[in-house]
């Protein structure tokens, strides 16, 4: 394809430059491909409605471009955790079509986080933002296991300025939530930002 050929193409867009030859994304300076990959990973405005594993794929994608993509997308990744407990509907095994937990009761996607920010500390300074979503928890009986994850991350979290739980840790489980509210406190010295719904 010719130089003419591309700007006249680029031309219904505002983007015809005829002194320039097209550039490649790979050779823009960090500062600018920051920008570009804030503006494709922006975080919505409303997570409630949001599909959690949604909320993540485009960040998640962008580290897997390259390794510079990886460098540069991996702090975006992190910045910002909704940690919610999740609910499947196990057709095969229940045909009643009752919900179930899984993974312990407390979501995959909490296990997963947990293992990744145990195994490698570097990323626990990277989080600024933190989303404990106890939405789906409105069991009959909630085994406590696996509820020590949450007090891990509110231990190791320590650059987090923003603190959100929705719906506690249950209705009979006041003293878990005070706990995990104190022990951020305590260990999230950036905290500026606290809030219980």
């Amino acid at each position: 394809m010719s130089m003419t050929t591309i700007d006249s193409h680029f031309e219904g867009f505002g983007l015809a430059n005829p002194g320039l030859p097209p550039g490649h994304i790979l050779q823009l300076p960090d500062e600018v491909l920051v920008d570009i990959l804030l503006t494709a990973a922006e975080w919505l405005k409303n997570i409630d409605g949001a599909d959690f594993y949604a909320l993540y794929a485009d960040r998640r994608v962008m580290t897997l471009v390259c390794r510079r993509f990886h460098r540069l997308a991996t702090p975006l990744l992190y910045s910002q955790l909704v940690v919610v407990l999740e609910r499947i509907i196990n057709r095969e095994n229940n045909p009643a079509d009752s919900e179930v937990h899984r993974t312990g009761h407390i979501g995959k996607a909490l296990g997963l986080l947990h293992r990744t920010l145990k195994s490698d500390s570097s990323l626990r300074s990277l989080c600024r933002d933190l989303v404990v979503d106890m939405k789906q928890a409105e069991h009959r009986r909630r085994p406590k296991q696996g509820l020590f994850r949450f007090f891990d991350l509110a231990k190791w979290l320590c650059g987090t300025e923003s603190l959100r739980i929705h719906n506690g840790f249950g209705n009979g489980e006041r003293g878990l939530t005070y706990s995990f509210l104190s022990l951020a406190m305590e260990n999230l010295p950036r905290l500026k930002r606290l809030a219980l719904t």
